[in-house]
């Protein structure tokens, strides 16, 4: 299912981000918004595929993050959407 939706949005963003393909100005953003969408889908898979065989040795024990690892990961989704931002606003334009 992962795998689905992560190739779904990634076409939807293709789709959306061609020049040729904007109707109207909200569609960039609908295109950026899908691929920050396709991102999270393919990270999630690559997660999943590298915890794999522990989820399936501990099916029942959750998984705690550490504040540290709550920070990192905030922070790469935060650099993650400073580049698209940085990417729309002066690369795309030109």
């Amino acid at each position: 299912m992962l795998w689905m939706l992560a190739l779904t949005q990634a076409l939807l963003a293709v789709l959306f981000l061609f020049p040729e393909r904007h109707s109207t100005p909200i569609s960039m953003w609908i295109g950026m918004l899908c691929a920050l969408l396709a991102i999270f889908y393919f990270v999630s898979i690559a997660y999943y595929l590298r915890h794999r065989t522990e989820f399936a040795a501990n099916p029942a024990k959750p998984i705690f993050y550490t504040a540290k690892t709550m920070l990192w990961i905030v922070a790469f989704a935060l650099v993650i959407v400073a580049v698209c931002t940085v990417l729309l606003l002066f690369v795309w334009r030109s």
